[in-house]
């Protein structure tokens, strides 16, 4: 039986921060690293604005989140939270995390390759391929925004290395930008964060600068966010088109 291949995705289907929790937890992942890129106290405010947001219907399902059973405890406690509050601590963490199932892949394995064997002898079809572990980073962009790398030349770095990593480990990988809660409340719009940071525009090179103060152009030509991401990870097709000139004041 052939192991299934790590997967390298870009989490669209909400950019609230509760609903991409949730689509963590509920992973069949035996064990996950989560780097929230911000600190600890930020990603609590956030958590706690975004659970009191939302429609009555939203409401009535609640997140799971919120609830305090078995499954959720069992579950969190495979679960390992890093925060990366910068840059320079997110590609740290990069250049020495290991895979949280290192000390036990050769074991499975050999499990997986006993089982097959064994069912070829007995006729009998081989089990699925156990899921693998998954790293999750929350907000990665948001993390260039404020620096000299936000740019393809620095989201190439970055990304590179996330891949690499999670490669190494045999590990899925899945990304996502939700929005800044308190800021869309204060504003109504949370414009240039949550999805439509994937597709805003930046400078080629890190050291590009932008030719007037309200142009979407650089000196040296400029790329969408998605179109340098697309070189590792898979967006949702079923995504809302956004323009590619959005821009993100630095």
């Amino acid at each position: 039986m052939t192991l299934t291949p790590p997967t390298r995705q870009i989490y669209t289907i909400s950019d609230r921060i509760t609903d991409f929790l949730q689509h963590i937890i509920t992973q069949d992942a035996p064990t996950t690293i989560l780097l929230i890129c911000t600190t600890k106290e930020q990603f609590l405010e956030q958590l706690l604005l975004a659970s009191g947001q939302g429609t009555e219907e939203h409401h009535q399902h609640n997140h799971i989140l919120t609830k305090n059973t078995i499954g959720v405890l069992s579950k969190s406690s495979s679960i390992k939270l890093v925060y990366c509050p910068t840059l320079e601590h997110l590609r740290a963490y990069l250049s020495v995390v290991r895979s949280p199932e290192d000390g036990v892949g050769l074991q499975r394995e050999l499990l997986t390759t006993t089982a097959e064997e064994k069912g070829r002898q007995t006729k009998q079809p081989s089990p699925p391929p156990p899921p693998l572990p998954l790293m999750a980073i929350l907000n990665p962009l948001a993390l260039h925004v404020p620096t000299s790398e936000f740019s393809a030349q620095g989201l190439s770095r970055t990304f590179a290395a996330v891949v690499e990593v999670a490669d190494r480990g045999g590990m899925d990988l899945v990304l996502c930008e939700c929005r800044n809660v308190g800021d869309s409340m204060e504003s109504g719009s949370g414009k240039g964060e949550g999805e439509v940071s994937w597709h805003t525009q930046v400078p080629l090179l890190n050291s590009s600068v932008r030719v007037g103060e309200q142009s979407t152009s650089y000196r040296g030509g400029g790329v969408p966010v998605k179109r340098v991401v697309q070189r590792w990870f898979e967006f949702n097709d079923n995504e809302a088109p956004i323009t590619d000139t959005t821009m993100i004041d630095v």
